[in-house]
């Protein structure tokens, strides 16, 4: 979510010193090239493509735990982990959700558990 950001904030930089050159580049002209950054940035597919691949919606704690471990040398997760990731998934199971949301969970919690 926040790439496209810095992304579309170096363009609009970058605009604003071709556009402007030899000017000096203060806070109001920060916040100007942040507003048309953040306009083109966070779209709601921007946003909601980043709460996926982080697995925060939908929940997949497996992505969290998967990205905390991915810069480690690649083992089996520690029993300590397996059983956080089932009683967050069954905590989960407890909130209220809608019928798409909690079959998504229960599917990825099915093959979690035939791990």
């Amino acid at each position: 979510m926040f790439f496209p950001l810095g992304r579309a904030y170096r363009t609009a930089l970058q605009d604003f010193k071709y556009e402007h050159p030899g000017q000096s580049f203060g806070g109001q002209e920060f916040w100007e090239c942040l507003c048309i950054a953040r306009d083109q940035a966070l779209t709601k597919a921007n946003i909601l493509s980043g709460f996926e691949a982080s697995g925060i919606w939908p929940f997949c704690p497996e992505k969290v735990v998967d990205r905390h471990y991915a810069t480690e040398e690649p083992t089996q997760p520690a029993p300590s982990t397996l059983f956080k990731v089932d009683s967050i998934r069954e905590e989960a199971l407890s909130f209220n959700m809608t019928p798409h949301s909690r079959e998504k969970l229960q599917k990825s919690q099915d093959i979690w558990k035939a791990r």
